[in-house]
């Protein structure tokens, strides 16, 4: 169900970049991983070889590429659910955004996500916020205490939101079908303020979750169709 539902107007997050803000780079030197005849697999599983920025880089090197690697995939989750405490908040959207690229499915890493990311939800950037929410509501993951963290800081937070931020986050809760009348009066706020940094597919993302979640916001509306009258040459 969750593959069939996002392929409907499914946004693509801007690349949530490899991180590497606040830790020092490790380099993965040639032929380290099979020096004692392991595979890079086996490498992955050794949780003291690859801490959270490398096991975070590696699924979003994958994920940035198109490449689907079920093992690999299935042994940096098992080494994230153990390490998840340690991961930052840029390191925990990136990963969540790395699998829902994939479309690689795993609930308890999903899970596990969920669980420390609302502990450390304050740390989430705009970017971080909307590209998390996207990532659950993309493989189907209706975790409704995340989702309430995400609104809540989403809410604080709402004047850094590009368009692309605001699009997506209110997409991905329409793909839940998770009505949130503060989190939605709120976004639809911000969206006319900056209806004209609005591209095509933000423009049509927000339109198609007021309709999904049936709310006739007229204001919002009114300022969709002015937005789309002046770029319709652009659509298409």
């Amino acid at each position: 169900a969750a593959g069939q539902r996002s392929t409907r107007w499914s946004p693509v997050p801007e690349p949530y970049g490899a991180s590497t803000m606040g830790r020092s780079p490790r380099t993965l030197q040639p032929g380290r991983a099979t020096a004692s005849g392991g595979s890079p697999v086996a490498a992955v599983r050794r949780t003291g070889f690859i801490d959270p920025q490398g096991l975070a880089n590696t699924a979003w090197a994958f994920a940035a590429l198109g490449r689907t690697d079920p093992p690999l995939l299935h042994a940096i989750s098992s080494a994230a659910m153990r390490l998840i405490h340690e991961f930052r908040a840029q390191e925990m959207a990136s990963l969540a955004w790395s699998v829902a690229k994939l479309s690689f499915f795993n609930e308890p890493l999903l899970a596990a996500i969920a669980s420390a990311s609302m502990r450390r939800i304050s740390d989430f950037t705009p970017q971080g916020l909307s590209n998390s929410a996207w990532s659950v509501s993309t493989l189907g993951f209706g975790d409704c205490p995340f989702l309430q963290a995400i609104s809540a800081a989403s809410l604080r937070r709402l004047r850094e939101f590009h368009h692309q931020n605001i699009s997506n986050t209110v997409w991905a809760f329409a793909m839940l079908a998770v009505k949130d009348p503060p989190l939605m009066d709120a976004i639809s706020a911000a969206a006319r303020t900056k209806i004209r940094d609005f591209n095509n597919q933000s423009l049509t993302n927000t339109a198609w979750a007021w309709a999904s979640l049936s709310i006739c916001d007229a204001p919002l509306l009114n300022a969709i169709s002015a937005a789309a009258l002046a770029k319709i040459p652009d659509f298409g």
